[in-house]
């Protein structure tokens, strides 16, 4: 137990940091694809419902480049397990279940973010990919 604390406080840190950066970067790349100058984010001077739909698109950004954003598979598949665990076998399943996968949305958003960047993948993914090759927004 003490060991998956201790991986999961490191995992949260890593989290942090590049969450920081990935908003950052899609914070900034949103309000250029806007016409905001750097000067005018500085000075306030940015339009509040633009600054708002900014944000708001950086935190969605920075949650998919962390694999921490929910969507209907990752929710499913961090559900593996037993919501209320109160008899000894489910106790035990259920640490089975959380030995062998700890990290369960992490993963599963790996796989969403393959699927949606695949060939095969949805028309979402193939915009997205069309607005990071410096489309708009």
């Amino acid at each position: 137990e003490g060991y998956r604390r201790l991986t999961n406080e490191a995992m949260e840190r890593g989290d942090v940091f590049f969450s920081r950066r990935a908003y950052a970067d899609a914070l900034s790349r949103f309000l250029k694809a806007n016409g905001v100058t750097a000067e005018q984010f500085r000075s306030g001077s940015v339009d509040p419902d633009l600054l708002e739909r900014a944000r708001t698109h950086a935190i969605q950004e920075a949650q998919e480049a962390t694999f921490r954003d929910d969507n209907a598979f990752s929710d499913m598949v961090s559900s593996i397990g037993f919501k209320n665990a109160n008899t000894a076998p489910k106790k035990a399943a259920n640490l089975a279940v959380q030995g062998l996968l700890p990290f369960k949305r992490t993963p599963a958003n790996v796989a969403v973010r393959a699927y949606e960047y695949s060939s095969t993948g949805s028309t979402e993914g193939k915009g997205k990919r069309e607005c990071d090759r410096g489309g708009h927004y």
